[in-house]
């Protein structure tokens, strides 16, 4: 935690490796045992809020594009099998929806966004930075779709469907729209 607030960005890269490293330990665990991945993203997800709006402001940089994929990676392993209870608030997931909508609005370079049959051009676009993190965005709000996008299939217990109820009512077109916007601009 010490590493995410230095005004040293090489500091902040190794403090999101550090936590990135320690909530993939936790990524596959259930109930009681994602009881230290609970307490680590209620410590860090705030910082990490902090460090999105200042990475926000410069999107054209690479070296915050990195860090930014970090982010978005410690985000979809603290939440790969169930969403951790911080998140489960309303107030707390919201920031980071806007989050995941604006990047996935993000538009490529025009030059990375052409259509082409090239192999070896398709195999560059997909090292890009901006590609792997509109795609881990993807992958992230694809996973709440499947499990909280229904409220009638959702697990038994009463902040899970209150969760899911929310995420029907007030983030799931939008979220819906954007992914819909990316499948409609792929040229034939």
């Amino acid at each position: 935690m010490n590493y995410l607030t230095q005004p040293n960005q090489l500091a902040v890269y190794a403090g999101l490796l550090g936590l990135l490293a320690l909530t993939s330990r936790y990524e596959f665990e259930l109930d009681q045992d994602r009881e230290p991945l609970q307490e680590i993203v209620q410590s860090s997800f705030s910082v990490l809020g902090g460090l999105v709006n200042d990475i926000a402001s410069n999107l054209t940089n690479d070296d915050a594009l990195h860090m930014l994929n970090l982010i978005c990676k410690i985000f979809y392993v603290s939440n790969q099998l169930q969403m951790t209870r911080y998140l489960l608030n309303k107030l707390n997931i919201e920031p980071w929806i806007l989050l995941f909508k604006t990047i996935l609005n993000m538009d490529a370079k025009p030059e990375h966004s052409l259509p082409t049959t090239n192999t070896l051009e398709v195999e560059s676009r997909n090292k890009l930075i901006f590609w792997k993190i509109k795609g881990k965005v993807a992958k992230c709000t694809y996973r709440m779709f499947i499990k909280y996008g229904n409220p009638k299939i959702v697990e038994e217990k009463e902040e899970i469907i209150e969760f899911s109820n929310a995420f029907w009512e007030k983030y799931s077109i939008l979220l819906l729209e954007c992914h819909l916007k990316i499948f409609f601009a792929k040229k034939d």
